[in-house]
């Protein structure tokens, strides 16, 4: 059996998991076995051991095994919380009420885990009304575009792969993370035909996803999900980083910065970060319209999915 061994001995953060992106796809293709070896590890934050999560189940699909060598510490509760298994050691290590990763299979199960963290930052989390609002659209939004655009799946099909959410707090803020497998923003805008994407640079595909109308579906879509989680996070002073295919953005007090990846990842991840106490009016970003009409809107969304 060939086995590949990835040895990390410093960080393994969201940009430090970048830098093996390579390793594991090339390693989805020519070995049966992954190794990774966090032992000599100095940090482990809570986005980089969902995405060891993410990529154990990709090898499992493939019949392949990812296996992760660690000490005892911070990995193994992470992992520990994020799979629902040691809830009694959570306060050792963080403040919050809520880590689990939510697997979601379908449009109702990302609806769930939108409302329940929702319901969680606001009873738990001592987070305003309008972050609780504000949080429940902005992942429903990102988890449905993940299943629409990047699985080609209507509201009550089966996705053919999880759709991963995580949120948890961060001191004053939220720090949320959603992950798909699918086709990817880049490769889905490649032939959407938007006018704003033809004298556009591939490069700049990201950047361009954020603007309000240019990654919408003309039955399913406004085109409202990326701009308006941009919008939400500007409002929050909070921040945002997406990588998906060969590229990635990053949002930060206002500016964007976009990179070109090492290695293309199969697939969309989206990390943000929300003010708690952050004051937004999600009816003027989304719709530019009444809180009546916003209602509405969701209510006529819900309406098709529960049918």
């Amino acid at each position: 059996m060939s086995i590949h061994q990835i040895v990390i001995k410093d960080n393994l953060s969201t940009p430090d998991f970048r830098k093996y992106i390579h390793e594991l796809e090339v390693a989805l293709c020519n070995v049966q076995n992954v190794k990774i070896d966090l032992r000599k590890a100095k940090y482990v934050s809570v986005f980089g051991a969902m995405l060891i999560e993410v990529y154990k189940d990709v090898f499992k699909s493939k019949n392949l095994k990812l296996e992760v060598e660690y000490k005892e510490g911070i990995y193994k509760t992470i992992v520990d919380l994020l799979l629902n298994k040691q809830e009694k050691q959570f306060e050792k290590f963080f403040k919050a009420d809520y880590l689990k990763i939510s697997r979601c299979f379908n449009s109702r199960d990302t609806f769930n885990a939108a409302n329940l963290i929702s319901d969680i930052l606001l009873n738990k989390m001592n987070c305003s009304d309008d972050v609780s609002t504000a949080t429940s659209w902005l992942i429903a939004e990102v988890a449905d575009n993940a299943g629409v655009h990047g699985y080609k799946c209507l509201l009550r099909e089966t996705f053919p792969f999880p759709v991963y959410i995580v949120a948890y707090e961060n001191g004053n803020s939220v720090d949320i993370c959603i992950v798909d497998r699918g086709l990817g923003i880049v490769n889905t805008l490649r032939t959407h035909g938007n006018k704003k994407l033809k004298t556009s640079k591939e490069k700049l595909f990201l950047s361009k996803a954020l603007e309000k109308g240019v990654s919408g579906h003309p039955v399913s879509s406004p085109g409202f999900g990326l701009f308006g989680t941009k919008e939400i996070i500007k409002k929050s002073n909070g921040c945002m980083e997406i990588f998906s295919n060969k590229y990635s953005i990053k949002l930060n007090k206002g500016n964007i910065l976009t990179n070109t990846l090492l290695s293309e990842f199969n697939g969309t991840f989206v990390a943000l970060r929300l003010r708690k106490d952050a004051r937004i009016e999600l009816s003027g970003i989304i719709l530019e319209s009444t809180q009546e009409q916003l209602r509405e809107w969701r209510d006529n969304k819900e309406e098709i999915l529960w049918s």
